[in-house]
């Protein structure tokens, strides 16, 4: 029975060390974000200089976590600046929230507001800024998708010009 806790602790903790505001609904991170948005992934890589930049500054990260690029065109905008087109960077490792963006993949994203340290060309994405992803644009989900967010953006009106 010890050991089967110890299992379960030990192998529990990876799974949860990363979590999701309590209310990650649509709705709720349509309100709070900066930026609501469908995108088509196009590319992925691995960005070795900021990559080692973190390793740099954050020793205890060397080899642990890696620092993905990941370019996209914007399908549609639902909020926010348009111009605002960051680079969008998924976290490779445990406990990161990481994404696992696929090129020729849509993804609806939101984009919260930035951390104060947070440079302003790119932004880092984590599973929980993900409501939508498949390969496909033509299936019910990713209709129902969009309509919603058109009706979350009908919504927001007044607010949708800010940055």
């Amino acid at each position: 029975m010890k050991y089967l806790i110890l299992f379960i602790m030990f192998f529990s903790g990876p799974i949860f060390a990363f979590q999701c505001e309590k209310d990650n609904s649509l709705e709720n991170s349509f309100r709070e974000s900066r930026r609501a948005l469908m995108i088509y992934v196009t590319e992925v890589a691995l960005d070795k200089k900021e990559t080692q930049k973190m390793e740099r500054e954050h020793p205890e990260s060397a080899g642990h976590v890696k620092i993905l690029k990941v370019k996209y065109d914007t399908i549609e905008n639902f909020k926010g600046n348009e111009e605002y087109n960051p680079d969008l960077k998924d976290l490779l490792g445990i406990g990161t929230g990481y994404v696992g963006f696929t090129p020729g993949t849509y993804y609806f994203i939101t984009l919260p507001e930035g951390e104060d340290d947070e440079p302003k060309s790119y932004r880092h994405v984590s599973f929980c800024d993900i409501h939508f992803h498949h390969y496909r644009n033509d299936i019910e989900e990713y209709k129902k998708i969009i309509d919603k967010a058109k009706k979350l953006k009908e919504r927001e009106m007044p607010k949708s010009d800010s940055l």
